[in-house]
């Protein structure tokens, strides 16, 4: 839930987005936001199918489990968050 983790980040965290802020923000058609926390970085992507474009959906796709993708016989709608297909790829703050 993009809106969600989106809220949780900026609101709670305090973490902001640098300017100028459509090159941080619903990048590759909504997949990526870049917010700053202090002096990183943190790369939310959305895996929301109503969130994302069609270049969207193909960067998730892409980047689906640590860049492994989705597979070739899974449709980008298909993408679920479980335990024995997903993976963080790094969180550093």
């Amino acid at each position: 839930d993009f809106p969600v983790m989106f809220d949780f980040y900026t609101r709670i965290l305090g973490c902001t987005i640098d300017a100028p802020k459509q090159d941080h923000v619903n990048r590759f058609g909504g997949a990526l936001t870049h917010l700053r926390a202090g002096s990183c970085y943190i790369d939310l992507l959305a895996y929301d199918m109503q969130h994302l474009t069609e270049e969207g959906k193909q960067f998730a796709a892409r980047s689906y489990a640590g860049g492994a993708g989705i597979g070739e016989n899974s449709a980008v709608e298909e993408l679920r968050f479980l335990a024995d297909s997903s993976t963080l790829d790094h969180l550093c703050i």
